[in-house]
């Protein structure tokens, strides 16, 4: 906070917190250690520093299971800062009870992540969705006309082919 110029920050000093790096950088000889010991790349299956056993995990094992691959992709991105960073979405799933009972999961959804649920009567379908960073997190609800019309549309995947000229791949 000291240097900064802003008139609400004039008044503040910093002051060193009990416990805390006090320099704010540690010494050279700490920092290498600290990348020594949590490198993600030494020893062992690569990105496992970050990714917490089982056993460490109080949920269910489909949850851990989850937990443990967001971790891997994690180590996965910092790993190769050579390629493009990928985009991620998650999808929590509303079931097949229906659409009161889809609607619900929604519901539920949206309270957990602390946002409104929209309701989008023109495309036949009730979502909410937030952002972690740039993680995207959603959970729809269809009615039963779009999701027939979203089938007949798939139902022709791989059908009709485009005809490129000129020897394009």
């Amino acid at each position: 906070m000291s240097g900064q110029s802003s008139p609400h920050h004039q008044n503040i000093k910093d002051r060193p917190r009990t416990g805390a790096n006090q320099n704010r950088a540690g010494s050279p000889i700490t920092q290498q250690r600290v990348r020594e010991v949590y490198s993600m790349t030494d020893g062992g299956q690569v990105g496992t520093e970050w990714v917490p056993r089982f056993g460490m995990l109080a949920v269910p094992r489909e949850r851990a299971e989850l937990i443990r691959g967001l971790f891997e992709l994690a180590a996965f991105v910092a790993d190769h800062p050579e390629l493009p960073v990928p985009g991620v979405q998650a999808s929590v799933y509303t079931g097949t009870g229906g659409w009161q009972a889809e609607c619900g999961v929604v519901d539920q959804v949206a309270a957990a992540l602390g946002e409104s649920a929209v309701d989008r009567p023109d495309r036949g379908l009730y979502q909410v969705e937030a952002y972690f960073g740039s993680v995207r997190v959603c959970s729809v609800a269809f009615t039963t006309q779009s999701m027939a019309e979203f089938e007949a549309v798939q139902s022709y995947r791989g059908s009709v082919r485009p005809m490129l000229g000129g020897g394009s791949r």
